[in-house]
């Protein structure tokens, strides 16, 4: 059952072209030498031959490479949501005074989530050897320094931070920019 739900356009196909030969040989007067030239016949089975190592050989190769995006940009995608969630937390705590140390750890430790997923992706890039992804490393790392520094640099440790004592443009900037290269990834590791 497995075979024919694997090779079933193979087969329709296959079965569709005895079906019109049927018809063409009876319907039509179209007259069919008895003898069969051993010239055509073994081209006919070199074409088949040669039809099939391409299908075998040049399909799956493709269907590879197209796990292989597929796997990059679910990754990337993960990626982009921790960015939002950070995001989230910092809307939600934006203007609260004095920030508690339970929301600067959970900032700390989904900044070194969000570090940790990007270096994890970098590395599946180049062990899968995509030049187009792996070559843009350097950009989003320092598109994810300038989010964090923006986030949690300057005095974030100090235990009167607040977010409010800057424009609220300076935080959201660095994320905006973030999610830009982030979504540019998607569309190259697509490509």
């Amino acid at each position: 059952m497995k075979y024919l739900k694997q090779y079933r356009n193979q087969l329709l196909f296959t079965l569709i072209g005895i079906f019109v030969g049927f018809f063409i040989e009876r319907f039509t007067h179209i007259d069919f030498k008895d003898k069969v030239d051993p010239i055509s016949f073994a081209n006919l089975i070199l074409t088949l031959v040669i039809a099939l190592l391409l299908a075998l050989f040049i399909q799956p190769s493709n269907e590879s490479a197209r796990i292989e995006k597929n796997l990059h940009i679910e990754q990337l995608k993960e990626i982009k949501e921790i960015a939002k969630n950070i995001h989230n937390l910092f809307v939600l705590n934006y203007g609260i005074q004095p920030l508690n140390n339970d929301v600067k750890q959970s900032f700390i430790s989904q900044f070194r989530n969000l570090s940790n997923q990007i270096d994890f992706f970098f590395s599946q890039t180049e062990f899968s050897k995509n030049e187009n992804l792996s070559s843009q490393k350097k950009i989003i790392i320092d598109q994810l320094v300038k989010y964090k520094s923006a986030i949690t640099g300057g005095s974030f440790n100090k235990n009167n931070f607040i977010f409010k004592s800057l424009p609220y443009n300076k935080y959201d900037n660095p994320y905006k920019n973030f999610s830009k290269k982030i979504i540019e990834l998607i569309i190259l590791g697509n490509k």
